[in-house]
């Protein structure tokens, strides 16, 4: 078997195994918006009764919390059956041996993507992958290593740490060229990196040279949205600079909206925030309030790690903007999305 079949076939398995993730977590979702209904309609059926069937709809929660444990439960099992049943026998093999064949065999790829593997719990085999590969991506990610250092296995370099980087700079590697530039505070190499297209470097750039003097709004505006192509942050202050009328920018909360949109789907949790709250409130006659896209973008901030992300979430939950009215859902949202948990007297220090 020659290296690229085998690398083939390794990324046919992990394809595979993708798309069976993908699957299982649709089933989830699917399980806890079942979940969610129940919970709304109990919550409706508690509501409507009268205060003389007080014990009837005791024992009907408890029946909905019991149901809700089993489906939970069935849920896990079935997940678990899903993975095993639907698997199909060429997808027994382990990907990682046709990788690690690939790699030892030459290929560069294959060597990066195994080194990648290893790092975790064998750094100093992932270290020798990295140096075996002779390229770009594998002195970059050796160098890495050396900076930051392993503990337990790696001892920080950061001498052995910058030869990587500039091995990898000298081949006209941007992201090298980026943190050479960033952390030996030299200019040459960002702006270097920022003309292979680097959008850290352009972002950097641009922030860098505003303010230099008045004439420099027009190249700050211009390296702006050169790195928007690219880095969500530019992207969010793009939406920032329309939104204020700032930096050159023209006040368009239209425009404003659209570059948040781009920030938040490209993974700016903050940028879904300023999305989410634009079209909750609206901006006529630009842009007309929308409660249910409101919603949709609180939840990716929270989904992106973002606290108001959550709480605006269950505050729509708990006036029913945007999505149907559930302050249950909306108290179970604050409890275990927002609310920090409390750490027991043996934990603490």
């Amino acid at each position: 078997m020659t290296p690229d079949v085998a690398f083939s076939r390794y990324k046919e398995l992990v394809d595979l195994a993708e798309k069976q993730k993908i699957e299982a977590e649709r089933k989830e979702r699917e399980k806890q918006q079942k979940v969610i209904d129940e919970i709304r309609t109990a919550s409706s059926n508690n509501s409507s009764s009268s205060s003389s069937n007080n014990n009837k709809d005791r024992n009907a929660g408890v029946k909905v919390v019991r149901t809700i444990a089993k489906e939970t439960k069935k849920a896990h099992v079935d997940k678990i059956k899903s993975s095993i049943s639907s698997t199909p026998a060429a997808a027994s093999d382990d990907p990682l041996t046709y990788l690690q064949y690939a790699a030892e065999s030459g290929h560069v790829e294959s060597q990066i993507r195994y080194a990648n593997h290893l790092l975790p719990k064998s750094p100093l085999e992932a270290m020798t992958y990295y140096e075996m590969s002779n390229s770009n991506e594998g002195w970059f990610n050796l160098g890495h290593v050396y900076w930051t250092g392993v503990e337990g296995a790696v001892e920080k370099d950061t001498e052995k740490a910058v030869e990587c980087f500039k091995k990898a700079a000298d081949n006209g590697d941007a992201d090298s060229l980026y943190f050479l530039g960033v952390h030996q505070s030299s200019l040459s190499s960002i702006k270097l990196s920022a003309s292979l297209g680097h959008s850290g470097a352009l972002y950097y750039l641009a922030l860098h040279n505003y303010g230099e003097d008045p004439s420099d709004l027009v190249r700050f505006k211009s390296e702006l949205l050169s790195a928007a192509e690219a880095s969500p942050e530019a992207m969010a202050l793009v939406g920032e600079s329309y939104f204020s009328g700032s930096d050159g920018f023209p006040k368009r909360h239209d425009d404003a909206l659209e570059w948040w949109k781009k920030a938040a789907e490209a993974g700016d949790a903050e940028a879904a925030v300023s999305a989410g709250a634009l079209l909750y409130h609206g901006s006529l006659p630009q842009v007309p309030k929308d409660r249910s896209a409101a919603f949709q973008y609180y939840q990716m901030a929270g989904e992106l790690g973002s606290t108001d992300g959550w709480i605006n979430v269950a505050a729509c939950y708990a006036e029913g903007e945007g999505v149907p009215k559930c302050e249950k859902t909306a108290k179970y949202i604050i409890e275990t999305m927002v609310k920090k948990p409390v750490a027991d007297d043996d934990d603490k220090t």
